[in-house]
């Protein structure tokens, strides 16, 4: 199975800021977004955690990938 590297973005918003989720796969030297998500306001954490979830669970599913690895923040490299 070919590596891929994946990157994840979560900004919490509060009251007046919007929270946004993005999730980036690293293509030779390009990256492309794959999925950007930009929340209404007043959207819950728990909402936005769900997204956030389904995403991992759905990579990690496609993968087959038993366990992942942060390397650092927002950065998450799949480990066979």
């Amino acid at each position: 199975m070919e590596s891929r590297t994946f990157y994840l973005g979560l900004d919490l918003g509060q009251r007046v800021d919007h929270s946004a989720f993005c999730l980036v796969e690293k293509e030779q030297e390009k990256a492309v977004v794959k999925l950007l998500v930009k929340y209404p306001l007043g959207t819950g954490y728990p909402l936005v955690m769900q997204t956030v979830a389904g995403t991992y669970r759905t990579l990690v599913g496609y993968h087959q990938a038993t366990s992942w690895a942060r390397s650092r923040p927002s950065r998450w490299t799949p480990r066979g």
